[in-house]
């Protein structure tokens, strides 16, 4: 057999060789753009989870100033009973603080929200108090602003729900501590 017959009988193991390597090639390039949209999924889910979280602690931050700010140097705050409204002022943003009227057993459920960070986040704030003082509050941090939620204002110890039923929606809920309780 000559050199030239030799070659003419392997001219489709180059063909092989090529589609082989363009695989693997190919493998590889799926598999890291598999990887990488993986990882852009979950910083996405943790800048979200940690815009929530800082947004819930200033909700709290805020009703703790508020609380302290609002007692007049008595042992329960005055503002936060006896219905009505006031208006608070935290992390350049006002809000209204909504007071009803006591239940039958004494209880004052107030509510405020505020839209921080030009309305990307939302933090709303529930709290129970007595003439006696404060008895519990729940601040509830959302990485989307308050537009995206549906706050009952009927109801002020309900919970925000989201509208739309947002899967990236993250929601962090943190239970204040009371001063002096």
């Amino acid at each position: 057999m000559t050199t030239i017959e030799y070659l003419h009988n392997k001219k489709g193991v180059i063909i092989l060789y090529a589609a082989i390597i363009s695989s693997i090639v190919l493998i590889v390039g799926v598999s890291l753009l598999n990887i990488i949209s993986k990882q852009l999924n979950l910083s996405y889910i943790t800048r979200s989870a940690k815009q929530a979280t800082l947004t819930t602690w200033s909700g709290a931050t805020c009703f703790d100033y508020w609380y302290v700010t609002t007692t007049d140097n008595t042992d329960y705050p005055d503002s936060f009973v006896g219905g009505g409204s006031f208006n608070i002022y935290c992390g350049n943003a006002n809000a209204t603080v909504s007071v009803n009227a006591s239940d039958s057993g004494g209880i004052h459920y107030n509510r405020f929200y505020l839209s921080l960070n030009d309305d990307k986040s939302c933090v709303v704030v529930n709290s129970q108090t007595t003439s006696g003082g404060a008895l519990s509050a729940n601040s509830y941090g959302y990485n989307i602003g308050c537009a995206g939620l549906v706050i009952d204002s009927s109801n002020l110890s309900s919970i925000p729900t989201i509208r739309d039923d947002n899967p990236r929606v993250v929601q962090k809920i943190l239970s204040v501590p009371i001063p002096g309780s």
